[in-house]
């Protein structure tokens, strides 16, 4: 839930101070696209949380909760005629706070959901200094996704591991 404080940031920051009025705002934003958009935001949708190690899962509690947006959910749903592949985010973090990971894609009516929130975002490595990670969506034609991986780089060995995440079967 947001709180009176941070409603009264949004408002001065971008002139909106109530969950109608931000579903609004990002309604517009998406119908005004040119072709298929890729949305890009801090915490992902409502909806993708059904259980802690869900995508939008929330895992810092006795009882798992979804703790996704409701006007992200709620304009994307208004918006789907445009096209929306891929909705991309971070926040929540990919280790779990009890142990195990959390599931950092889905796909769910046509668009792939991706969560970049790997944490660390980088890590030491004797052999090769200091590793960063990145999250990297390949997309297809068609403007679908196809493929989405973490991959660990460093400036000293390119490219040092890489995991899929998801596939288009």
């Amino acid at each position: 839930a947001t709180t009176k404080k941070s409603w009264a940031l949004l408002k001065e920051l971008y002139g909106v101070s109530t969950p109608e009025e931000s579903t609004g705002v990002i309604t517009d934003a998406l119908l005004g696209a040119v072709g298929p958009a890729i949305v890009v935001a801090h915490q992902g949708p409502a909806g993708l949380g059904e259980d802690a190690g869900a995508i939008c899962g929330r895992d810092w509690t006795p009882q798992a909760a979804d703790f996704g947006d409701d006007d992200l959910r709620d304009s994307l749903a208004s918006a789907r005629s445009v096209g929306i592949p891929c909705v991309c985010f971070g926040h929540m973090h990919a280790p779990l706070r009890h142990g195990g990971r959390r599931r950092m894609v889905c796909e769910r009516d046509g668009t792939v959901y991706v969560n970049a929130a790997e944490v660390p975002r980088h890590r030491d490595s004797s052999a090769n200094g200091k590793d960063f990670h990145y999250t990297i969506v390949d997309f297809g034609p068609g403007d679908h996704v196809d493929r989405v991986a973490g991959v660990w780089l460093s400036e000293e060995a390119g490219l040092v591991e890489e995991e899929v995440l998801w596939r288009r079967e």
